[in-house]
């Protein structure tokens, strides 16, 4: 029954199929495909103009200071970022109470944008960490699942793919 249960959360998970953006309010980037809203907030509090964005393509990785993976990966994340024409935004999105997210970040001292995801996971349909949905044009058009390295050519022309 468990084996069950698993497999048909895999098929929902990868049954959804990217559908175009509805609404254009400040902050946020409305998706079908997830009934929801994708908003974030810079970690000083103010809330982030997704529809600004709208001429790149965001990399949003989700991630969590408790795990393991999420971090293991930030530095390959940092040599992506530093590989993606200027065009590609990488932000890195967590639900974690701010203060937790800025202890951190003083500890480890990457060179990436962090940002406060004020979206539900579920609603997001993340339901492993690290996942990173790419945004196009407003929509969702992919998700990538679990911790990769980032930095590799392979990946990067994978990203820049999405052009």
């Amino acid at each position: 029954m468990r084996y069950f249960k698993s497999a048909v959360l895999v098929l929902l998970f990868f049954a959804c199929t990217p559908l175009k953006k509805e609404g254009s309010e400040e902050g946020t980037i409305e998706s079908l495909e997830t009934q929801s809203k994708i908003k974030l907030a810079k970690l000083e509090g103010e809330s982030i103009n997704l529809s600004a964005l709208n001429e790149e393509i965001l990399i949003l990785n989700i991630w969590a200071t408790w795990c393991k993976p999420c971090v293991a990966e930030m530095p390959s994340l940092v040599e992506m970022k530093n590989a993606l024409p200027g065009n590609m935004k990488l932000l890195l999105a967590s639900d974690e109470p701010t203060d937790r997210q800025l202890n951190f970040i003083a500890k480890k001292e990457y060179d990436l944008e962090f940002v406060q995801l004020k979206s539900s996971l579920s609603s997001l349909g993340v339901y492993v960490l690290p996942t990173t949905i790419i945004v196009k044009n407003g929509e969702i058009v992919d998700r990538l699942v679990g911790a990769r390295e980032w930095n590799t050519p392979k990946q990067i022309e994978e990203l820049k793919a999405y052009l």
